[in-house]
């Protein structure tokens, strides 16, 4: 049985001090100390996971960082919206927008019948869907642009 070094740091609960780096570490930096050390201590067990335990905590610490500064930034859009002059305000409360699952539904149905349309053009020509498709996209338009302010 060959003789394997224990990690020293086992018991230390910061991981930027387990693994040897400062907290102002790149990701690269991070990466570079844990091989190094899961390299120099493997086949101790414990000292493994010691070190991949502290890796996961400053990767998972990253992710939530990630995330924060997504979701700042639709709080900082939303944010300078509400800082705008009155008539920008005015612009997009003008036009209601239908639900999600409305809009995927008339795409669907203008893909189809424009699919239709390219299909069945070459026989008779395409005036009748094009018809089709104006009438549906004018009455539609007519349905989405409802303002607010009439109600």
């Amino acid at each position: 049985m060959r003789n394997v070094q224990k990690f020293p740091r086992i018991n230390v609960w910061d991981p930027y001090r387990r693994l040897g780096i400062s907290p102002d570490a790149s990701e690269e930096e991070i990466w570079g100390s844990r091989n190094f050390l899961l390299q120099q201590y493997a086949g101790h067990e414990r000292s493994e996971e010691s070190i991949e335990a502290a890796f996961e905590k400053l990767l998972m610490a990253s992710f939530i960082q990630r995330r924060k500064t997504k979701i700042n930034l639709k709080s900082k859009l939303k944010k300078k919206v509400e800082e705008s002059p009155p008539w920008v305000k005015n612009l997009l409360n003008f036009v209601e927008l239908p639900p999600p699952e409305i809009i995927l539904r008339r795409l669907f149905l203008f893909a189809f019948m424009g699919g239709w349309s390219i299909m069945n053009s070459a026989e008779t020509g395409p005036a009748f869907q094009v018809c089709f498709e104006f009438l549906f996209f004018s009455l539609s338009f007519s349905v989405w642009c409802i303002p607010k302010c009439i109600f």
